[in-house]
């Protein structure tokens, strides 16, 4: 008996071994090719399958290129694939060390670590010791995680630190779609800040057309026929998302320990509801550490009349409603400088 234990043991074992990569990449050889038909020129990619591993080379263009080794079943670390590469584009001057990894429940990851990103050619903005992670839980939201240990923004604004943030896709089921962010970061002298973000629900078509309608309107020239079409595209993809009951809400931006908003807004009203308070000086110190050229008693001018601002003993607190009445509209005095 003990024996036929041992024998049925060995031969579970080289089921897993031999038998289910063979199974896995079986099903990839015929599925790798249809899906890299859909998505690429012939020319663009090279598929190479195997027993075990297989491997994908794709370049779209001289500039960009992906390599992937997927191992087949991995022992050590159960799952359907384990892939490991490397990403080279004018983004990352030193090249993306690439990972991920598909479980036996659905779940899987695709990470990418990067030591240096720059995400707008000749532009000041470059990330440092990047790591970008997409991942989906069987039954949970899509999510997207970066962490970069400092960010260097332009027009001389201080680097953020230890950035954080995480964003979440999440689908209903009449396929409407909803989103969420959460970012927080560290600056030297103004200390911490945090964003969180929330907008939903939303059609994933009428997104991609507002997507491209804001690449359209990047790109155009002033007064050209290309400004005006991509205007009516984000005209009519924002219209729809208002029909839809788009709510966007604010749920928090901190700036330091003495300053908080909140908001909410429905994207068929004018006017978001708002409310935020803190100190007034350590207000104007972000503005003009982040925004050098803006006019900090313009903005306070901008506050009154969007809504109820009170200034007392240098602190300030603002009430915006989505139907202000008169009484909000009437002009502020400007702080004192």
């Amino acid at each position: 008996m003990r024996k036929l234990i041992i024998i049925g043991l060995l031969l579970l074992l080289a089921a897993w071994l031999l038998l289910m990569p063979m199974v896995v990449g079986f099903y990839m050889r015929d599925t790798i090719p249809t899906w890299l038909a859909e998505w690429s020129e012939p020319n663009e990619a090279d598929y190479r399958p195997g027993w075990f591993g297989s491997r994908l080379e794709w370049r779209p263009d001289a500039e960009l290129s992906l390599r992937l080794d997927a191992r087949h079943f991995p022992p050590l670390k159960p799952g359907w694939l384990a892939l490991q590469g490397d990403l080279d584009s004018p983004l990352t001057p030193r090249g993306a060390d690439v990972r991920g990894h598909i479980g036996l429940t659905g779940s899987w990851h695709l990470s990418a670590t990067v030591e240096r990103f720059e995400p707008l050619l000749h532009n000041d903005l470059i990330a440092h010791q990047l790591w970008v992670n997409v991942s989906q839980v069987a039954g949970q939201p899509l999510s997207l995680i970066v962490n970069a240990d400092r960010i260097d923004l332009p027009a001389q604004a201080p680097p953020l630190l230890d950035l954080r943030a995480r964003g979440l896709r999440r689908e209903n089921e009449n396929d409407q779609i909803s989103l969420g962010l959460d970012l927080q970061a560290q600056t030297h002298e103004l200390g911490p800040t945090a964003l969180t973000l929330r907008a939903g629900p939303m059609d994933a078509a009428q997104l991609e057309l507002l997507i491209q309608g804001l690449g359209q309107l990047a790109e155009s020239s002033p007064g050209s026929v290309t400004e005006s079409m991509a205007l009516l595209t984000l005209a009519g993809a924002w219209q729809q998302m208002a029909t839809d009951g788009l709510i966007i809400e604010l749920e928090r931006l901190e700036l330091g320990t003495e300053i908080r908003f909140q908001g909410r807004w429905r994207a068929g009203q004018t006017t978001p509801m708002a409310t935020g308070a803190g100190d007034l000086d350590e207000l104007e110190r972000w503005l003009r550490r982040f925004a050098p050229q803006a006019n900090f008693g313009d903005l306070m001018d901008a506050l009154a009349e969007a809504g109820e601002l009170e200034i007392r003993d240098r602190r300030f607190q603002l009430s915006v409603s989505p139907d202000p009445g008169p009484s909000s509209a009437t002009p502020h005095p400007r702080p004192a400088p």
